[in-house]
């Protein structure tokens, strides 16, 4: 609400007449900001969040093959299949090489690849590596979470300093964070 006041600069009586100028006062303006001292007139953010995401594009798979006994040495590359009821859900490289695919029935795959090794998909084992590369990953920043089933995310916008850039924090994690066998990809957003 705007108040009206008048000044009484002199003539015939007092209040509003031609004699008199109206005043309306200003709203209030806050005060500036307080600068800090030597900053010359920069403001204080805080640092932009950058996230650091491993995805586990094969974990079911990866984990399944790290539950069986090593390969004799000489023997063959095996080929690994995962199945969901009668159907392949995920094939390694040496199964594909040999001409199976998801979505193929077993009794299809077993014909192709007669020395296949299946397994299920087991959701606790899955958990229980991605928990491991989520502790792991707890040495190269404070803020680390699971994303989804497959994804770990890391907030590295002040970490990343520390390890020499984004590229060696990159390169040490993928040495550090990911058991062997276990393939990640690593992607970055504000």
């Amino acid at each position: 609400m705007r108040h009206r006041a008048s000044i009484h600069l002199g003539g015939p009586g007092p209040g509003p007449g031609p004699g008199s100028v109206p005043l309306t006062p200003e709203p209030a303006t806050p005060p500036a900001p307080a600068r800090p001292s030597g900053a010359r007139g920069a403001r204080l953010r805080p640092p932009a969040l950058l996230w650091l995401a491993a995805y586990l594009p094969a974990l079911s798979l990866e984990a399944f093959a790290a539950t069986l006994p090593p390969r004799p040495p000489g023997a063959p590359e095996r080929a690994l299949a995962l199945l969901h009821g009668a159907r392949l859900t995920a094939v390694d490289a040496t199964a594909a090489s040999l001409g199976l695919q998801p979505g193929q029935k077993r009794a299809t795959a077993m014909a192709l690849a007669p020395h296949t090794v299946f397994g299920q998909a087991d959701p606790a084992r899955e958990a229980g590596w991605l928990q491991a590369v989520a502790q792991a990953a707890l040495v190269f920043s404070p803020s680390v979470t699971l994303g989804d089933a497959r994804t770990v995310l890391l907030e590295v916008s002040t970490t990343q300093r520390a390890f020499g850039g984004l590229a060696r924090l990159i390169e040490r994690l993928q040495a550090e964070v990911a058991p062997p066998g276990l393939s990640v990809r690593w992607a970055t957003a504000p």
